[in-house]
């Protein structure tokens, strides 16, 4: 493909600068350096700052006051806090609804918090409760009650940060995995085509794949699986092996469709099913042909810079032994080019047709330009106009 190398190029500078910042963010946390706990302290009376600084660090841990809210939003900013201590009555306002406004605050993210207060009344603690915190101590201290409370938080932190951790580990492996079943367009450049995959929540239910079923014949597949769970990642590499067993240049799309929903009936559960289109590109004869299960309509973008939307209305996949599948045979004119696409690229209009319909009009302004240069533009121009949903999506084109 022309441009090729450039692309290229621009991708390799894209993720050294998100290592690079990746790296900077991880430096940021780590502002704090030490090996202990670290407990803030929210308290304007310094007697009771003094018993629970002793009490705190005859344990280990390590403690910072704060004898104001200001001044604890100054140490949240600075520090990475392990628990808190927050007094309710303050100089400067009411702790309980203070902590209610600044849950958002990052340095705040699973950090328990214990109220302090001198009142034993019912009401205090429901309201303590009602905004977030964990548990609570009252004063007189009772110094081993304090303990007692301090390390119970930090061990269930400490216990849901690791599960977290195995859990991140657990997704970050299925990502990497479920990518490696999608092929780079930088490995198949006679396929002619680029791509882009944003997946929210790591692993997710888009998926597309290419392959060569002849002699200057590709066929290009992708799918949105119903569900955005782990397990609905899973059901794609199923269709991966589906579509490899199924796509050969003695079926069309339309037979190849209709071998995979047969196989999927079988083994998919209830209410699970894929929206997919099938695009194949035989560049020797000079055809396009494709089949749709319910998926949103290509758009076909010509030599002069037109677009046309292939509305197709068909049945998804693997929900119905008798689906109907729409099939389009079109002339593969020299120059022109395919816009296909998930449904979160457009979802996030109330209007997903006057969606569709300015992805069509993206799709000819940026039709003089390479793939790699258009695609990037599309997907921006998209989500500036608020067009694309809190949804993993998939755009790819295809020089035809």
């Amino acid at each position: 493909m022309v441009g090729q190398n450039s692309c290229r190029d621009k991708h390799l500078l894209e993720k050294s600068y998100s290592v690079l910042q990746s790296s900077n963010r991880n430096k940021t946390l780590n502002h704090y350096a030490g090996n202990s706990p670290l407990v803030m302290v929210v308290e304007d009376e310094i007697t009771s700052w003094i018993i629970l600084q002793r009490v705190l660090e005859s344990a280990g841990y390590e403690t910072l006051r704060a004898a104001t809210l200001e001044k604890a939003a100054e140490v949240l900013s600075s520090h990475q806090v392990s628990l808190m201590l927050l007094d309710i009555n303050l100089p400067d306002g009411n702790g309980i609804d203070w902590y209610r406004n600044v849950q958002q605050n990052p340095n705040l993210h699973n950090v328990p918090v214990l109220f302090v207060t001198a009142e034993d009344a019912s009401e205090q603690k429901v309201r303590g409760f009602s905004a977030g915190a964990v548990d609570y101590i009252t004063k007189p201290f009772d110094h081993i009650e304090v303990l007692a409370r301090v390390r119970t938080h930090l061990r269930l932190r400490a216990a849901y940060e690791q599960l977290a951790e195995m859990q991140s580990a657990r997704m970050s492996k299925l990502t990497r995995t479920q990518k490696m079943l999608m092929p780079d367009p930088g490995t198949l450049p006679e396929a002619g085509f680029d791509v882009r995959v944003a997946q929210i929540n790591g692993a997710g239910g888009d998926f597309y794949d290419v392959m060569q079923s002849g002699s200057e014949v590709w066929d290009f597949i992708i799918a949105d699986a119903s569900g955005h769970d782990v397990d609905t990642s899973l059901w794609t590499a199923t269709l991966k092996a589906l579509f490899h067993e199924y796509a050969s240049i003695v079926n069309t799309p339309e037979e190849i469709l209709r071998q995979i929903n047969k196989s999927l009936l079988k083994i998919l559960p209830p209410h699970q099913f894929f929206t997919v289109v099938l695009v194949r590109v035989n560049r020797k004869r000079g055809t396009v042909s494709m089949a749709n299960a319910g998926h949103p309509p290509v758009i076909r973008v010509d030599a002069n810079g037109q677009a046309r939307i292939l509305e197709a209305e068909s049945d998804v996949l693997g929900m119905f032994p008798d689906a109907i599948f729409t099939t389009t045979e079109l002339s593969s004119q020299s120059g022109s080019r395919l816009v296909l696409y998930t449904d979160g690229l457009v979802e996030g209009s109330l209007n997903i047709h006057a969606a569709i319909d300015g992805l069509a009009e993206l799709s000819e302004q940026t039709r003089s330009l390479e793939a790699c240069e258009a695609i990037d533009i599309i997907r921006i121009r998209q989500l500036e106009s608020g067009s694309i949903a809190r949804d993993d999506t998939i755009l790819m084109l295809i020089e035809v």
